[in-house]
């Protein structure tokens, strides 16, 4: 398991095939604002939580993320004791957005120059 910045994973997942991009914050942060392809697996709903995670291909690669990295790296954590024993990715929403929103700040004042 390792946790990684936004840079490193969007390489990361240009060079992955098979991988799955799962959401453990709740459903209504979930429907707020998510990553494209992403799923949700309730971490809060742990009966369903585990339940979702024993459904879950232990050979597979694995990208794990919440708002701020507690949860993700919770998952991950309980991943690797239950047996994914391949790729887990764990990383905070929070600061990939925060990273996000800089570049595209930067790139409008770049726009507005021109």
């Amino acid at each position: 398991m390792s946790d990684i910045d936004q840079n490193k994973w969007r390489s990361q997942l240009e060079s992955e095939e098979d991988y799955l991009i799962i959401d453990v914050r709740t459903s209504e942060e979930f429907e707020e604002i998510r990553l494209p392809n992403s799923i949700n697996i309730d971490f809060y709903n742990p009966q369903d939580f585990m339940q979702e995670l024993e459904k879950l291909d232990k050979n597979k690669a694995y990208y794990i993320y919440c708002r701020t990295g507690s949860r993700s790296a919770n998952t991950c954590e309980l991943m690797k004791e239950i047996g994914f024993l391949i790729y887990l990715r764990c990383f905070d929403l929070r600061r990939f957005l925060r990273a996000f929103f800089l570049v595209l700040f930067f790139l409008c004042v770049l726009l507005r120059r021109l």
